[in-house]
C-alpha cells in the first residue's frame, strides 16, 4: 500500500455539506413525493399524458447530464471553479418547482407543456449541482481516502434527515395552508422550501470560500481539468471500463428508486385506501434510512470497502423487495417494513456516495495523465436520469396493468391493486439483485484506490509547481 500524508479536515466542513444536502432536499420534496400524483390527481392529467411530458423532459434532462461535468470542468468563474456556481443553481430549480405547482387554468395539454419545461429546469440544473459538491468533496479531502470517507457520509446523512424532516411536514403542511383547495397548498410550501434551499447553498458558498478560489493558472497547468479537450475528455472516459460497470449497475438502481416513489402515493390510495397515511409510511422509511445513515452504513462501508458494500447492499434491498412482492399484499405495514429494511441496507452503499466515481476517475487519470475526475464523477448522474425517464413510462404501465381508470368529474379507480404491488416489488428485486452482481466485477479495490491517489497528487502538485515557476 502506498504511504501518503494525512490530510485534517476541519470539523465543520463534513457538516457544512451536511446543511446543503438537508436542505436541497427540503427542496426537492415536493417533486420527489408528490410530483405523479399531483399530476394525476390534482392536474387532472391522464398518466399516458404524464408519461410523454416526463419523459421529454428527463430525456433532455439526459442528455444535459452528459455535458454537465463538461461544463463544469470548463469553467473558472470568479468566485472559484464549483463554489461560484452554488450561487446560480438553486434559484432555478426553485423557482420552476414552483412553476409545477401553480396549476394554471390552461388546458390539460398546456398543463402537461408546463410541467415538460418547469420539470427539466428543476431536474436539469441538479446534474451541475452534483458535479460541483463532488468536486468540492475531493479539492478539500485530497488524495486522503479516509477524509473522503468522513465527509460523504454527511451528505446521505443530511438527505436521509431532510427525508424525515420532509416526511413529516410537507403533505400535514400542505393540508394546514390549502384546506379544501389543495393545490393552493402546494403552491405555498414550494416557496416556503424553496427559501430554504437556497439559503443552504449560500452558507455553502460562504463555507468554502478557503478551499475553492480563482486560479489564472489552471489553464496552463498540463493536464490539468482546464486543459484537457473536450475530445479528449469524452473519448478517454468512454474507454474507461471500470466507470461503466458502475454507470449500468447504478441505471437498474435508480430505475427502481424512480419506480418505488412514483408508486407509493397509489398504493395508500387504493390499497390501503387512505392517502394521509403516506406520510405514516415515508416517516417510517426516511427514520430507517436515516438510522442507517448515522449508526449503519458508515461504520460497515469503513469495515468492507466500498465495492463490497455496493454489493452488500444490493443484495439486501433485493431480498426485501422479494418479500414485498411476495407478502405485502394489503398489507401497508409489511409494504413498508420492506421498504424501510431495503432503506437501512442501502444506507451501506450510501455512505460511499460517490467514492467509487472518484475511485474510477483516479484510476483514468492514473493510466492517462489527464484530469477528467470532475467529468468522470458528473457521470453519476447519468443513471439517475436514465432510471428518472424509464420510470414514468414503467409507473404508467404498472398502473394500467393494475386497472387503473380516470372517470370524469368522480375519483379514479383500480381493479386490481394487489397486481400493483406485486409488479413494483418483483421489478425493484430484479434491477436490485442484477445491479449488486455487476458491481462484483468492478477491479478497482482499496489498496489501488488509494494507490491511484496517492500518486496523482504527487503529480498534479509536481505539475503545478512547474506552471507557476514558468
Amino acid at each position: 500500500m502506498t504511504s501518503q500524508k494525512q490530510v485534517t479536515v476541519p470539523k465543520n466542513v463534513p457538516w457544512m455539506f451536511f446543511s446543503a444536502y438537508f436542505t436541497n432536499q427540503i427542496g426537492s420534496a415536493l417533486t420527489m413525493l408528490f410530483l405523479t400524483v399531483f399530476i394525476t390527481e390534482y392536474m387532472g392529467i391522464s398518466p399516458a399524458l404524464m408519461a410523454v411530458s416526463l419523459t421529454v423532459a428527463r430525456v433532455a434532462d439526459l442528455i444535459l447530464s452528459l455535458f454537465a461535468g463538461a461544463i463544469v470542468q470548463k469553467t473558472n468563474m470568479r468566485y472559484g471553479q464549483f463554489r461560484s456556481w452554488l450561487l446560480i443553481i438553486m434559484p432555478i430549480v426553485q423557482v420552476a418547482t414552483f412553476l409545477i405547482f401553480v396549476n394554471p387554468d390552461i388546458g390539460n395539454t398546456g398543463k402537461a407543456v408546463l410541467i415538460g419545461v418547469a420539470y427539466f429546469f428543476t431536474s436539469g440544473p441538479m446534474n451541475i449541482f452534483v458535479v460541483v459538491h463532488n468536486s468540492l468533496m475531493a479539492k478539500i479531502a485530497g488524495p486522503d481516502i479516509s477524509n473522503r470517507m468522513l465527509i460523504t457520509p454527511r451528505l446521505v446523512q443530511g438527505t436521509q434527515f431532510g427525508n424525515i424532516i420532509a416526511s413529516l411536514i410537507t403533505l400535514p403542511l400542505v393540508e394546514l395552508i390549502g384546506g379544501s383547495e389543495m393545490t393552493r397548498g402546494f403552491v405555498v410550501v414550494a416557496v416556503i422550501f424553496g427559501l430554504i434551499a437556497i439559503s443552504g447553498q449560500i452558507i455553502m458558498f460562504i463555507g468554502t470560500k478557503p478551499y475553492d478560489i480563482y486560479d489564472p493558472d489552471l489553464k496552463k497547468m498540463e493536464g490539468s481539468t482546464q486543459s484537457v479537450k473536450l475530445v479528449t475528455m469524452y473519448g478517454e472516459t468512454l474507454k474507461n471500463g471500470q466507470l461503466w460497470i458502475l454507470l449500468i449497475s447504478d441505471m437498474m438502481r435508480q430505475t427502481s428508486v424512480f419506480v418505488l416513489s412514483g408508486m407509493l402515493g397509489y398504493f395508500f390510495t387504493f390499497v390501503v385506501g387512505n392517502f394521509s397515511m403516506m406520510s405514516t409510511g415515508l416517516f417510517i422509511n426516511s427514520l430507517a434510512a436515516c438510522l442507517g445513515a448515522f449508526f449503519v452504513g458508515p461504520g460497515i462501508a469503513r469495515r468492507i470497502g466500498k465495492k463490497n458494500s455496493s454489493i452488500l447492499s444490493g443484495l439486501l434491498a433485493c431480498a426485501a423487495y422479494l418479500v414485498l412482492a411476495l407478502f405485502a399484499k394489503d398489507n401497508w405495514i409489511i409494504y413498508i417494513s420492506c421498504t424501510a429494511f431495503a432503506a437501512l441496507g442501502l444506507s451501506i452503499v450510501g455512505s460511499v456516495g460517490i467514492n467509487l466515481y472518484l475511485d474510477a476517475g483516479e484510476y483514468q487519470l492514473y493510466k492517462t495523465g489527464k484530469d477528467n475526475r470532475p467529468f468522470v464523477m458528473s457521470l453519476q448522474t447519468v443513471p439517475m436520469k436514465i432510471g428518472m425517464t424509464l420510470s414514468g413510462s414503467i409507473v404508467a404501465a404498472i398502473l394500467y396493468q393494475a386497472g387503473y381508470v380516470q372517470h370524469e368529474g368522480a375519483a379514479a379507480t383500480m381493479d386490481n391493486p394487489l397486481r400493483m404491488v406485486f409488479l413494483t416489488g418483483m421489478l425493484a428485486s430484479v434491477l436490485y439483485g442484477l445491479s449488486a452482481l455487476l458491481v462484483s466485477s468492478f477491479k478497482i479495490n482499496e489498496e489501488k484506490s488509494r494507490e491511484y491517489a496517492a500518486a496523482n497528487d504527487k503529480a498534479m502538485k509536481e505539475r503545478k509547481q512547474q506552471t507557476t515557476s514558468k
